[in-house]
């Protein structure tokens, strides 16, 4: 009895363990067979644009500073800040009486002295008559002809106060040189002003200009006439449309930067001298170039790899990318326009590794 427990007992051992080799043999061929789970996308064309972005502020295109010429007291103001001016309207005057007097002594010395020169042309146009007639000396008609010509330069000189009278006169009458908005006003009634120091500032901001710089590689690619995107940080959603007007010939000795001027029409009067914004500009388009999703792109010490998908196994590949956009790099070389690359899934891979690719 005792013989035939024990044969059953080894029996039962060593099917026990055929049944656990056959099941460790199964697992083992299942690894070998399956692959890791990927998704792919296919290499395809792709348009990239490439731009200059840079800051700047909003200045207007024409500025004039205005100075009083004539000391004086100003007898009215006729602006204020944000007035708007015609070209040669009155911001001031100041109080003319002195000037008018002034004026008006001139002028009769004027035409005295007017009077004199005629009598004295008269006398010598009759005088030189007698001497070429040798009917007087030279010495006589020398005589005469001093005093002509004495008589030429008192005039001309009561002129010459005259012309500056009016002038003066004149300057007392402080005037807009240009149409637009009064930005700055630093004078008031009843003040002795002197020339020189400014009194109105005034804007003209029908059109405004961002300057800024750019910088030894970009500038060849920078043309005048060049259209530009203009944002400004104060009017979110607003892009305005400006043109590069002007291009340093020599870089800025502190920024190392060429300036240039982007000018743009202040439509509905939105735009502010001294609102900062941001320059776009195109200095690159490419319309049919090789691109990838950004997520299947691996960086690895400083590199840039893909893993190429082929009939279930992929090739982990070097390559060089170039401009980018929201979801796609531009693929320089490394890749061609056929090929499939893992999107999703590569983490675990290496090269030759077998995958199963998950559909979209």
């Amino acid at each position: 009895m005792k013989k035939i427990l024990l044969y059953f007992l080894v029996i039962s051992l060593i099917l026990a363990g055929c049944g656990q080799d056959k099941q460790s043999g199964d697992v083992s061929t299942a690894g070998n067979s399956e692959g890791v789970f990927v998704k792919t996308s296919p290499v395809e064309a792709g348009e990239f644009t490439h731009f200059l972005s840079l800051p700047g502020h909003l200045q207007p295109a024409e500025q004039a500073f205005i100075t009083s010429k004539v000391n004086g007291t100003v007898q009215f103001i006729n602006a204020d800040i944000g007035t708007k001016v015609a070209k040669g309207q009155t911001l001031c005057k100041i109080d003319d009486t002195t000037f008018k007097l002034q004026h008006k002594k001139s002028s009769s010395d004027l035409s005295a002295e007017q009077i004199r020169y005629e009598d004295a042309e008269i006398n010598y146009a009759r005088m030189k008559a007698l001497y070429e007639a040798q009917a007087i000396s030279q010495y006589e008609f020398e005589n005469i002809e001093s005093q002509f010509k004495m008589a030429k330069e008192h005039i001309n000189r009561a002129q010459y106060d005259f012309d500056l009278a009016t002038e003066n006169l004149n300057y007392t009458n402080i005037t807009s040189p240009l149409a637009g908005i009064v930005s700055l006003k630093d004078v008031s009634e009843g003040e002795n002003i002197s020339p020189g120091n400014t009194i109105f500032a005034v804007v003209k901001t029908d059109r405004m200009y961002v300057e800024t710089g750019v910088a030894e590689q970009d500038i060849i690619a920078i043309k005048q006439g060049q259209r530009v995107k203009v944002m400004v940080d104060s009017l979110p959603g607003n892009t305005f449309e400006g043109f590069i007007t002007h291009i340093g010939p020599v870089p800025n000795p502190t920024t190392k930067t060429y300036p240039i001027k982007i000018t743009l029409e202040n439509r509905d009067d939105l735009l502010k001298p001294g609102m900062f914004a941001t320059v776009e500009i195109l200095l690159a388009e490419r319309k049919a170039s090789l691109s990838v999703p950004k997520e299947s792109v691996i960086t690895e010490d400083g590199q840039k790899y893909v893993f190429v998908e082929r009939e279930g196994k992929v090739e982990k590949r070097l390559i060089e990318i170039g401009y980018s956009n929201d979801t796609h790099f531009e693929i320089l070389n490394g890749l061609k326009n056929d090929e499939v690359v893992v999107s999703v899934g590569h983490d675990g891979l290496t090269d030759g590794s077998t995958v199963e690719i998950v559909s979209n």
